[in-house]
């Protein structure tokens, strides 16, 4: 009997011991909260998203030539920047450079997050508009030609 009792109290700590090394935590290393020790997923990650503008000379000078000089930027029709027509890459920018047209948005626990961006000139004509995904932990270069 007194080993039975024994087994009885036994049990419990053998259960509490096995599950003190598992650590719960977002294990994808996209997210802002990844954490590289959790043993355990969880539903908890976090995520950023980003794109960045930007289009070349010959796109620069075809826009300039139609007395556009300046380049409203919307995301979700609310205004994110207002930048000259002049402003033009030979290639794509770092999304974080001082002079890059990047958006960054917090996208809580969504890995993927679709916008809808505008790009009007200085008297208001569209030049672009589309739907871009967001997508944690990436930035995305998006060229814009004309």
């Amino acid at each position: 009997m007194k080993k039975n009792n024994f087994l009885i109290l036994l049990l419990p700590l053998l259960f509490l011991n096995l599950n003190c090394g598992k650590k719960t935590g977002c294990k994808d290393q996209d997210a802002t909260n990844y954490d590289k020790k959790a043993s355990d997923g969880c539903d908890c990650c976090q995520y950023t998203g980003a794109i960045v503008f930007w289009y070349n000379k010959s796109t620069s000078d075809s826009i300039i030539a139609k007395s556009a000089t300046d380049l409203n930027y919307y995301l979700d029709n609310q205004l994110i920047y207002t930048k000259s027509t002049s402003l033009h890459w030979a290639s794509a920018p770092d999304c974080f450079d001082r002079n890059a047209l990047s958006i960054s948005r917090n996208q809580e626990n969504k890995k993927v997050v679709s916008h809808f961006y505008e790009i009007k000139d200085n008297n208001s004509n569209v030049i672009w508009s589309d739907t871009i995904d967001f997508i944690g932990g990436k930035c995305i270069p998006l060229e814009l030609k004309k």
